[in-house]
């Protein structure tokens, strides 16, 4: 009887066991259907995040809502409510970015011409990887929508993001028209530690001539501030022409230069840059001169297609190639930069002086040059 109250015993224990997993079970099947719901709620409440390794989508714009997309050394991020494919703006939307610190590094209003919608662009520079931020928000807090297209492109760290940035050619000229010859030469200094502001300072073209018609010099140095907004620069800066015939008793011709300058396209991409200089003479602008330049960036070797003419002594059209020695990431680079075709140096006497008007003197023919390019 005892042994058979034991096995009773046991039979209950197991008994009671098997109720305590049944209602521990039980217990669990029921929290989990109750925070299937909240989970649900969070879900939607949650703001719409791209995973941090999306390259590109679309997401919806709701004001007030933060967008958490991971960007590497080098990536470059393009988004908005315009100009993308698939972006919609519903009245005026704006757009910010910060940085992995939470400090704003790119804001936009209206980034499309004719279009309320907004549209930014931000190159990561070297040490800048993290988790960066895109702020949806309306135009002084209105009620506005849309979608949001984005797009990550692993560009590499960009050279110009900072440092300083160096270039320096040189031309021989063969005058074929008059007998003689010389040469055309230009140096660049930009200064891009205080993002987004760009320091720019210029000599040239400047140059020098010599033949049947005497000496002849001509050229320009120029101080420019810029703001660099990565897809776009703008500035204006004041320098000295100089617009000189080596012949005694013949003046030089100094003037005060004024210039406009606009870059339109990322530094590492496809961009085209034009500068409009006007020279002030006796109180009024008198002269002007325009220069273009158009650069295509590819696996190692620069495309460069420049131009520039006017008043400042100086005839220049030519095609380059800048071939980068360096091509290691993370590293500053050198390129060696060939160029070949046409140019001239001239010199026409402004109605001032006492030589009259309308006797211009030059030597121009086809150019050959080499030069150096440094990028930090």
């Amino acid at each position: 009887m005892r042994g058979c109250r034991v096995v009773d015993r046991r039979r209950a224990l197991g008994s009671g066991s098997s109720q305590a997993r049944f209602g521990s079970s039980l217990a669990l099947v029921v929290l989990a259907v109750l925070a299937v719901p909240s989970v649900r709620a969070a879900a939607q409440d949650a703001p719409a995040t791209p995973p941090p390794s999306a390259r590109e989508g679309r997401i919806d714009h709701v004001p007030g809502r933060a967008h958490v997309v991971w960007l590497n050394d080098g990536d470059r991020l393009d988004a908005g409510t315009c100009g993308l494919e698939g972006a919609s703006a519903k009245a005026d939307t704006v757009l910010r970015l910060l940085d992995p610190s939470g400090r704003e590094v790119v804001a936009n209003d209206d980034g499309c011409f004719g279009s309320y919608g907004s549209r930014l662009a931000h190159h990561v520079p070297r040490g800048g990887a993290g988790a960066y931020t895109l702020v949806a928000d309306c135009y002084r807090g209105g009620s506005c929508g849309g979608v949001i297209a984005y797009r990550v492109e692993a560009r590499g760290v960009p050279a110009e993001s900072s440092g300083v940035r160096l270039s320096f050619h040189a031309r021989g000229l063969l005058a074929v028209d008059n007998a003689g010859g010389g040469g055309l030469a230009d140096l660049t200094v930009e200064v891009r530690t205080l993002a987004p502001l760009v320091l720019r300072l210029e000599a040239g073209p400047v140059g020098l001539a010599g033949g049947v018609h005497g000496g002849l010099l001509g050229g320009a140095a120029q101080l420019t501030l810029l703001v660099d907004w990565d897809w776009m620069a703008i500035g204006a800066g004041l320098g000295v022409g100089v617009l000189g015939r080596r012949q005694p008793g013949v003046p030089d011709q100094e003037a005060l230069l004024a210039g406009l300058r606009a870059r339109l396209g990322d530094l590492t991409g496809f961009h085209v840059a034009g500068e409009l200089r006007g020279a002030v003479v006796a109180d009024a602008i008198r002269t002007h001169s325009l220069r273009v330049e158009a650069r295509l960036p590819l696996d190692g070797v620069d495309l460069v297609l420049r131009g520039a003419g006017g008043d400042e002594g100086l005839a220049l059209a030519e095609l380059a190639a800048v071939v980068w020695l360096d091509r290691a990431p993370n590293r500053p680079r050198l390129g060696l930069s060939l160029s070949a075709g046409a140019g001239g140096v001239f010199y026409e006497p402004l109605c001032r002086f006492a030589e009259p008007c309308g006797r211009p003197r030059w030597y121009a023919g086809p150019t050959v040059g080499a030069g150096l390019e440094w990028r930090p």
